[in-house]
This record gives C-alpha cells, sequence and structure tokens, in this order.
C-alpha cells in the first residue's frame, strides 16, 4: 500500500509540468466550445442564454488564469 502511494506521489511530481498544460489545454478547448456555443445562442431572441455562457466562460477564464500562473512557478 506505501509502495503505491509513493509511486503515485512520484508519478505526480515527475509529470507535474505536463499535468498542468494538460488542464490548461482542456480548460481552453472548453472555453472555445463555449464561446461557439455563445455564438450560436445570439441567433436566439433575448440575451438569457448569452449571458448564462458567458458566465461560465468567465469562471472557467479565471480557471485557466490561475493554473496558468501557478505553473509558471
Amino acid at each position: 500500500m506505501m509502495e503505491t502511494i509513493l509511486s503515485l506521489v512520484s508519478f505526480l511530481t515527475n509529470n507535474l509540468g505536463q499535468i498542468a498544460a494538460l488542464i490548461v489545454a482542456l480548460l481552453v478547448a472548453l472555453v472555445a466550445v463555449l464561446h461557439a456555443l455563445i455564438a450560436i445562442f445570439a441567433l436566439i431572441p433575448g440575451a438569457q442564454p448569452e449571458k448564462a455562457m458567458q458566465a461560465i466562460v468567465d469562471v472557467l477564464q479565471k480557471a485557466v488564469d490561475f493554473v496558468t500562473k501557478i505553473s509558471r512557478k
């Protein structure tokens, strides 16, 4: 059990940069998809669909900025 935990910790520390890059890439891709949905929802009358998606994009962009800031250090 202890060997498994140590190997997991070792893997995480050895690949932390790649893991952070993967997380950032996934979040950026998700932001791009949501921007595409906002463009589609712009065709729907009323501001509510766009407003809701833009709120989600803003939260995801904050997450991208946070992970990017941490991974630079």
